[in-house]
């Protein structure tokens, strides 16, 4: 499993971020999996860098969520069933971050039916841009 985000640009004082997880099946059956969440923890720039409790391990704790904006819900990917033998597949989650975000850290969990109910996790931390740059390039063309 790997994550990766694309801060697609800002509207209304927020970074629009597409946030992509690429799960690969490399095994010969089709793998169930379900209850695919997300949660992305951020900081601004008056929040100082500590290490969270013992629950996380002493990882450093970042108090925000976007899940704050819908009352602490969970956020969960949608078409989390199975992956095919050999399969690759990108699931994506579209959200914002607020303008003055400085780090995004996008953790991730589900659970899959192998030998009973197993849980797999994974974490990645991001810089959130400064600006946003814009491409001065002309769109490719095709030809035909």
């Amino acid at each position: 499993m790997d994550i990766d985000v694309r801060f697609v640009g800002k509207q209304d004082g927020k970074w629009l971020v597409e946030i992509t997880v690429l799960l690969e099946n490399k095994s010969q059956v089709r793998l169930k999996y379900e209850d695919f969440q997300i949660t992305a923890r951020y900081l601004l720039p008056g929040d100082k860098v500590e290490n969270g409790g013992h629950r996380i391990h002493h990882q450093l704790h970042f108090p925000r969520t976007i899940d704050e904006r819908i009352g602490g819900e969970k956020r969960y990917f949608s078409n989390a069933e199975y992956i095919n033998p050999k399969q690759v597949f990108r699931h994506r989650y579209v959200t914002a971050l607020p303008d003055e975000a400085t780090f995004l850290w996008v953790q991730t969990n589900f659970f899959f039916d192998l030998k009973g109910r197993e849980k797999c996790d994974s974490q990645k931390i991001f810089r959130v841009p400064e600006n946003e740059e814009r491409s001065s390039a002309p769109l490719a063309q095709t030809e035909g």
